[in-house]
Formats: C-alpha cells, sequence, structure tokens
C-alpha cells in the first residue's frame, strides 16, 4: 500500500483536482493506493489533511492555496514530516504518525 497526498478544490460538494477559477482554495488530501494495481484506490479521506486557515496559507502570491511539495519519513518508520507550500508565498511543514494516518483512512474513507 502506499499513502498519496493530493491536491484538490471543493467545489459544490464534489472533489476536483487542483485549482480551478471557481473553487475558494486548494487544500491537502491522502488516499491508499495498492502497490500492485497502483491505478487502484483502496480509501480515500473524507476530510481534508490540511487547508488554509492561517494568515500565511491565506494571504499570498495565490490565496487560499495549499499544495504539497514532498515528505520525509524519520528513522522511527512512522513520524512523516510533510512539506507544503502555502498561498505560493512560503513553505511549511506538518508532523504525523503513518500508523495513526492509516487508522484514521481505515474509519474516514469515502466509498470510492
Amino acid at each position: 500500500m502506499a499513502i498519496i497526498f493530493y491536491c484538490a478544490t471543493e467545489i459544490h460538494s464534489k472533489f476536483i483536482p487542483l485549482v480551478d477559477e471557481e473553487a475558494e482554495s486548494c487544500r491537502l488530501g491522502r488516499a491508499l493506493f495498492d502497490l500492485d494495481y497502483p491505478e487502484r484506490c483502496l480509501k480515500r479521506g473524507d476530510e481534508w489533511v490540511l487547508l488554509p486557515q492561517e494568515p500565511y496559507k491565506i494571504n499570498g502570491d495565490v490565496d487560499n492555496v495549499i499544495f504539497h511539495c514532498g515528505y520525509t519519513l524519520a528513522a522511527d518508520g512512522d513520524t512523516i514530516h510533510i512539506y507544503y507550500g502555502a498561498a505560493d508565498a512560503c513553505i511549511a511543514m506538518a508532523t504525523g504518525s503513518v500508523k495513526l494516518m492509516l487508522d484514521w483512512l481505515s474509519d474516514h474513507s469515502l466509498k470510492n
């Protein structure tokens, strides 16, 4: 399995990849894919991982935008550092647990 972070917008309660002219913001979500069949999405979260709320995410060159830049996994194999751009003006980092993300996806997945 592979955890994928993706950027999407929400317009009229529909998830739309990337930024759209009608969208109010671009947010970061997560999904779980099968490693043997990477075209198969096993689970997709029903809530966003990150969304523009703080001033540095809301105001910048492109307002209300968060986009994934990459991640690193700590030596413990569980701690993940997610690097993301905010409002096209800065780069930030969020820290989480792979185990907790997988547990969360099991409980909060959209129907595929």
